[in-house]
């Protein structure tokens, strides 16, 4: 079951960083051993924190982040190891997630529609990224009774699974009069990233936002994109199904973006889950210690 509860983690995130520092100084050190790239418009800038970049496939971007420790860069909040990014055709795939990142967190719906549009098609604008009640509505209500029924099954057993695994918090009281215990709190808002273009999985839909609502989260926000401005139908009725409270009709490394940092219409949200392409799971990655 995906953790939608608070916990004690701070000694592992303490780990995470203390990990990522001490990356960061064995990467500057070797760095710092390397010529500069001929050619380079930062030329030694690799050795500094507050420079990292990231290659593009024809040209050099440079990008100016607040930096933490040589070799790692900082983009606006987003962590990423600056010689990994520079390595063959997945750093270059992380430099173009990298820039939609930024973009969507100093630009908000005006790039998210932006990359939306242009990645999907379609001339979607700030005041439809939100799918109304009326049209989500309408795409459920196309699915066939069969189908339907199949969602609908699925939704219980897994409603039932996930019922076992809740967990509840704990209270001692000492005879000194001391009090010890543990209090669980579900997490405030979740994201759910559901494909709705070529492919589609109402399943996983339903497995990501029914363990959130029985854990008592208190909003439930899915994106996914949409074909022709309309959303995918079975989607649609299996967010009906699970409880999701609000839909948006963007997909990609923007709809993370929007996510994990929010915008004037997307809501900033505390975990994201669900499964994506190649720029989607980049996307994550990268925003990964944001949310």
């Amino acid at each position: 079951m995906k953790s939608y509860w608070r916990g004690v983690t701070w000694a592992s995130r303490l780990m995470v960083v203390v990990a990522l520092l001490l990356a960061g100084r064995l990467a500057g050190a070797v760095n710092a051993g390397r010529p500069a790239e001929s050619g380079s418009t930062t030329a030694g800038a690799a050795a500094m924190p507050e420079t990292m970049l990231v290659r593009g496939r024809s040209d050099t971007n440079e990008i100016t982040t607040t930096g933490l420790a040589p070799g790692l860069g900082l983009i606006k909040g987003v962590i990423i190891d600056s010689h990994f990014a520079e390595r063959g055709r997945f750093g270059r795939l992380l430099g173009t997630v990298a820039q939609i990142i930024q973009d969507v967190r100093i630009k908000g719906d005006e790039a998210l529609c932006a990359y939306s549009n242009k990645f999907d098609g379609g001339e979607l604008t700030a005041d439809g990224l939100e799918a109304t009640e009326t049209e989500r509505k309408e795409a459920a209500s196309t699915v066939p009774p069969e189908d339907r029924e199949v969602l609908e099954l699925a939704a219980l057993r897994i409603e039932k699974y996930h019922l076992r695994q809740s967990a509840a918090g704990y209270e001692l009281n000492e005879g000194d009069g001391s009090q010890l215990g543990q209090k669980l709190m579900p997490l405030e808002r979740a994201g759910i990233y559901a494909p709705g273009g070529k492919a589609s999985y109402p399943s996983t839909l339903l497995m990501a936002a029914i363990p959130a609502r029985i854990a008592g989260v208190q909003e439930i926000i899915l994106t996914s994109p949409v074909k022709d401005g309309r959303l995918n139908p079975l989607i649609a009725a299996a967010a009906e199904i699970a409880g999701v409270n609000r839909v948006f009709k963007v997909g990609g490394a923007q709809a993370v973006a929007a996510l994990a940092y929010g915008t004037k219409t997307v809501p900033r949200v505390d975990i994201i889950v669900g499964p994506g392409n190649a720029y989607v799971a980049a996307a994550k990655k990268l925003v990964f210690g944001q949310v």
